[in-house]
């Protein structure tokens, strides 16, 4: 049946689809990640540059159609293909109004549950290790006098002990990935949802003490890496802004 048009009876199923696709996109996404990993893992490189080239490779591959397909199926396809013989066309042509709200309940449900898992879970699972009170955290001084050497040695080495146990920061790669892809949906579909310029800076000033912030408490102190530059990261973004002409171009045209 066609898409249907924006009466009462219209919207709620609209939102309840859009949801529902969100949803899958971040258990694929899960999915491909855990793959991923083993697929790498059995392929064996010798350096660790080619690793993380062949990870970021499969992963952007993956996750360019698994985060954007369905958008780009409503907005540029749904009008002029007939899938399995199906007429999925928009009420009179009009695709515009569905393709907005796509875009909007996936990348803001893409960033609630990135929120949720970096910065909600850590908190919780921390309170719940340390919920028989063990927790200990620097003591403020509330007066001049200073603490005796002896509890200021225990001090710290409750506060060793506790961070010993404190989960490892499993690197940078997951951040940028998130990064480059909520990036994708501004360059791509930006055009089309104008307030998602506006969400995505919002988003990025939170994020930009929050994750400094969860990184110095919640996991133990990263060791240091250097490297030259962002690696494959500059491939993918060139491909980015080749994709978002291409899109912006579709948009114009077939939308």
């Amino acid at each position: 049946a066609q898409l249907v048009g924006w009466g009462a009876d219209a919207v709620l199923p609209k939102v309840m689809s859009c949801i529902f696709q969100a949803s899958s996109i971040l258990v694929l996404r899960w999915l491909a990640d855990i793959v991923f990993t083993k697929l790498c893992d059995l392929e064996n490189w010798q350096k660790e540059s080619e690793y993380q080239a062949a990870m970021i490779s499969k992963k952007f591959c993956f996750g360019f159609v698994n985060s954007y397909f369905p958008i780009y199926f409503v907005g540029f396809m749904a009008n002029h293909i007939r899938p399995f013989g199906v007429d999925v066309s928009c009420h009179e042509g009009r695709c515009l109004d569905y393709m907005t709200m796509m875009i909007a309940i996936i990348y803001i449900q893409n960033v609630l549950t990135r929120y949720f898992l970096i910065y909600v879970w850590p908190s919780i699972k921390d309170w719940w290790d340390n919920r028989d009170g063990s927790s200990v955290q620097p003591q403020a001084e509330t007066n001049d006098e200073p603490m005796e050497e002896g509890e200021d040695e225990a001090n710290e080495t409750k506060i060793v002990l506790r961070e010993k146990d404190l989960d490892e920061f499993e690197g940078a790669d997951d951040q940028y990935t998130e990064k480059f892809f909520h990036l994708g949906y501004v360059m791509l579909f930006g055009a089309a949802f104008p307030l998602l310029t506006f969400l995505s800076l919002l988003n990025n000033l939170m994020d930009l003490r929050s994750l400094a912030s969860t990184v110095m408490t919640l996991y133990k102190r990263p060791t240091y890496k250097c490297a030259k530059d962002i690696g494959s990261w500059m491939t993918i973004l060139d491909i980015f802004v080749i994709m978002s002409i291409v899109s912006q171009c579709c948009f114009l045209a077939f939308t």
